[in-house]
């Protein structure tokens, strides 16, 4: 590798025989406005001190072939997007220049031929000296022929000329002021030799302009290394057809991809599934010597069952069993679900699982994830079982689990017995006739399920539809008056909310006030099936919230019910990403079985203080020097001792590590579990490192 500080038009586009090529693999040209405006105003600002030049940024590219022997092509790694707009900003200078006369026709010539074109290339793919990703090929090519009609003119490509163009057309300094700025831009050249890693010098640049993707990351670690040829083959054959079928979901599906696979949780955040692809796709496929395409073939497999999750289908009768489970799986849109239904649905698409059975399983997890809303359950116990119970069912069973999948499923469920546990009836019907329902997000589904209860054949279409509460959410002097009750105020912060007062209606917000009579003989209010209740009612207060409230869970249970399944009698072990569960879980009444961490084998143990020491030692292992700067502090984790020492007698229940080390035992298990989470934070390891599985005590 090879790095310079060059001036950008004379050491690096200019040349009669070269060609800066944008793989297929880097992401489309995407600069807005105010980029655009920020180096124009960088260029003006050059114009008013001629001493000084200017820089941009890093050029990280790698010669890849010789085409003919005379013509020498680069695959930029890193500044297509400033060497884009650079090529812009000339292209607009060369034909302004064009509309001042003659005297310009040598400047022009100079730009035309020392910076945008070949002039001898007999190749028409090498007579631009910029060669486009093939998404911006066209209109950049459409450009250089001046064929502006052609052109889509809501291209970045055709906008950033003319917003160059406009801003040179008005320049208050003279435009050989201008050209002369122009050369006087510079950057770090990064010409990279043939065994240079590729990928790690782009991630290590692209610290400057806008940020990469995740997906824009995996792309160019995946293809980055390959030949051009293979390059074009792989992104046209794969790449595209994968963005077609997840468009904006690309990010989810890797993340919940990667949660599938790994049985873990893939955390959020900057880069975090990034770096968690590339850990797997090497343990799995590089390091297994799988070739890439076959990964992809994999993918585009799992990325139309995903698409499968994501996109609502047009078929809503009610003998489309698989179509209307998908489409209230969507609508429900708890996502935390969708790495156990994506196997799910990998399985179906691959003829393992039939149609029945599939909806059978979206709808058991439709009943889960609705039950454990309504009862407020909160916490990232869900996730995580969401995450490992499809890997775990299928090690366990191998293709047996094939062999009637949905009770294999429903018995794993009702057998949880930990924080990710299936709400039982009587917990569910406290949940859904008395908590505030409202407030909950999956108001507007409960109510839209239950009206579809009563449908035959036509799954009716909420959208038009709002909520409304019978009583109403502000309560009138005229309504206080009809309850006629004391404490009005207080019952009706407590009632009003429950499903018992919530409904359905179409008609219009000036309604929503009025008295009960006058409500339910509303024609819009009366038209829907949950509203035929209200029939035969002739008054509303309290006691008819709750009989409402007690009808509707009648249907709920039966819409949402608990798998009917004799529970394992075995202890059902569910796993824990234990530094998210640690504010919302008391791990007190539990005990681990086994531990996973990172990427290594899992470590049986049989109680939280084993674990402790066992896992103590390993990070002491890792790094000596954090470990014991961490643990000797006496305010570390607000202890007021030091929880390390070579002496025993120091502390007041002694566990043996390494080295003669002895670290402080006498803690309870929130208290373990609260230090091994804050010393795994303080040693950089992130949030999805250290998995547990625990079962009650």
């Amino acid at each position: 590798m090879e790095a310079k500080e060059k001036v950008i038009l004379r050491d690096v586009l200019y040349g009669m025989k070269s060609q800066f090529c944008i793989p297929v693999f880097q992401r489309n040209y995407s600069w807005n406005e105010k980029n655009c405006e920020r180096l124009f105003n960088d260029i003006c600002d050059l114009m008013e001190n001629k001493e000084r030049n200017h820089f941009i940024g890093s050029f990280v590219y790698k010669m890849v072939k010789l085409v003919d022997t005379q013509y020498i092509q680069f695959v930029l790694i890193d500044g297509q997007q400033r060497l884009t707009s650079l090529t812009l900003i000339l292209k607009a200078l060369y034909d302004y220049l064009g509309t001042l006369g003659e005297e310009y026709e040598g400047t022009r010539e100079e730009i035309r031929d020392s910076y945008l074109f070949n002039k001898f290339a007999k190749d028409a793919n090498l007579k631009l000296k910029l060669k486009p990703n093939k998404e911006d090929d066209k209109n950049f090519n459409l450009l250089m022929q001046d064929k502006y009609d052609e052109i889509d003119s809501n291209s970045l490509i055709y906008q950033n000329y003319k917003y160059f163009l406009d801003r040179i057309k008005n320049l208050e300094e003279s435009i050989e002021n201008f050209y002369d700025a122009l050369q006087r831009l510079e950057g770090v050249s990064v010409t990279l030799d043939k065994d240079d890693d590729a990928q790690m010098i782009f991630e290590s640049l692209n610290s400057t302009g806008q940020d990469l993707t995740d997906v824009d990351l995996i792309r160019n670690y995946l293809l980055m290394n390959c030949a051009p040829a293979e390059q074009d083959d792989l992104y046209n054959d794969y790449w595209i057809k994968l963005e077609k079928i997840l468009k904006k979901d690309f990010t989810d599906f890797v993340r919940d991809y990667l949660s599938l696979k790994n049985g873990v949780v893939v955390q959020n955040g900057k880069n975090k599934v990034y770096s968690a692809f590339k850990k797997y796709y090497y343990n799995n496929y590089i390091s297994q010597q799988i070739g890439l395409e076959s990964f992809l073939n994999e993918w585009i497999v799992y990325a139309n069952a995903y698409s499968m999750l994501i996109t609502p289908s047009d078929k809503r009768e009610k003998k489309y069993i698989l179509e209307n489970a998908l489409n209230d799986t969507i609508m429900l849109n708890i996502k935390t679900t969708y790495p156990f239904l994506l196997g799910i649905m990998h399985d179906y698409i691959n003829g393992k699982i039939d149609n029945e059975e599939t909806a059978g399983i979206l709808r058991l997890i439709e009943s889960y994830a609705v039950r454990r809303s309504i009862c407020g359950i909160q916490g990232g116990a869900l996730s995580q079982a969401m995450a490992s119970t499809y890997k775990e069912l299928t090690e366990k069973y191998k293709e047996d689990f094939y062999d009637d999948a949905f009770n294999k499923v429903a018995t794993k469920m009702a057998s949880i017995n930990t924080n990710a546990y299936f709400p039982k009836n009587s917990q569910f019907m406290d949940g859904f006739t008395s908590r505030d329902m409202y407030s909950s997000p999956l108001k507007k589904y409960v109510l839209y399920k239950l009206e579809n209860s009563f449908q035959d054949k036509e799954i009716i279409n909420i959208d038009n539809l709002t909520i409304e509460h019978v009583m109403p959410n502000t309560i009138t002097d005229e309504w206080k008056k009809y309850l006629n009750i004391a404490d009005v105020n207080e019952f009706h912060e407590q009632y009003k909310n429950r499903i018992g007062n919530l409904t359905l209606t179409a008609y219009n917000s000036e309604m929503g006030q009025k008295l009960f009579n006058e409500k339910k003989n509303n024609s819009d209010f009366s038209r829907l099936y949950l509203n035929k209740y209200f029939t035969n009612i002739e008054k509303w207060g309290k006691q008819e919230i709750i009989d409402r409230g007690n009808a509707l869970f009648k249907i709920a249970e039966k819409i949402w019910p608990f798998p009917n399944v004799i529970p394992e009698e075995e202890l059902s072990s569910e796993s824990y990403n234990l530094l998210d569960d640690i504010d919302e879980f008391d791990f007190s009444s539990t005990k681990p079985l086994k531990y996973k961490f990172d990427d290594e084998e899992e470590v049986h143990v049989n109680n939280w203080s084993v674990l402790y020491q066992g896992f103590m030692d390993k990070l002491y292992n890792l790094n000596k020097d954090a470990f014991v700067s961490f643990m000797s502090d006496e305010n570390y984790c607000g202890t007021t001792r030091s929880m390390l020492s070579k002496n025993a007698d120091d502390l007041r229940y002694a566990g043996s590590i390494s080295d003669g080390y002895y670290i402080e035992m006498n803690q309870n298990t929130m208290r373990k579990i609260k230090i091994l989470r804050t010393l795994l934070i303080d040693m950089g390891y992130d949030n999805s490192t250290l998995v547990v599985y625990v079962v009650p005590a």
